[in-house]
């Protein structure tokens, strides 16, 4: 089953539409896009979504490729699944207009749940406030935080500005 165009290691996954068959994870990701997001995901996307949580909770690594045309819905994938996993997601953005897009629309969409994801563009963010940022994340306390970040960043602020606070 290839029309989506997503590929997963070596192996084709496909996913049935019986309710009785849906797994925990596939169960989650989709109550999760609804809550967080106030969207129902395409069968793609909960495919990918599902088995990225998978992977996450058996602690059983994969290798996934998801490829999709701009506007695809590719985002709602990866801001659901770091809705589920919380803590820190860094996604990489070719263009600093794209991340800056991306961060505001993340926090927009998700307004229904305050607490369940943040976003920053470390590309537009202060010296000081990516040392506030730094701060609080290095703090033991944001352990117990129920919140996930996604940080977007341009691949020059990863390697260059901004690498000692990424690393």
């Amino acid at each position: 089953h290839t029309a989506h165009n997503t590929f997963k290691s070596s192996k084709l996954t496909t996913m049935t539409t019986n309710p009785i068959d849906m797994s925990l994870y596939t169960a989650l990701f989709i109550t999760r896009c609804q809550q967080t997001f106030q969207l129902l995901p395409r069968q793609w996307q909960v495919e990918v979504g599902s088995e990225l949580i998978e992977s996450h909770f058996t602690n059983v690594p994969i290798k996934h490729l998801c490829v999709r045309p701009t506007g695809g819905g590719k985002s709602l994938v990866f801001n659901t699944v770091a809705d589920v996993v919380l803590g820190i997601t860094i996604c990489i953005c070719p263009l600093l207009a794209l991340g800056a897009h991306q961060a505001k629309k993340l926090i927009s969409k998700s307004h229904a749940n305050q607490n369940a994801v943040t976003a920053f563009h470390l590309d537009e963010l202060s010296n000081t406030a990516i040392g506030k940022l730094k701060r609080f994340l290095e703090n033991p306390a944001y352990l117990n935080c129920p919140t996930s970040i996604i940080i977007f960043a341009s691949p020059q602020a990863i390697t260059t500005r901004f690498y000692p606070f990424v690393n």
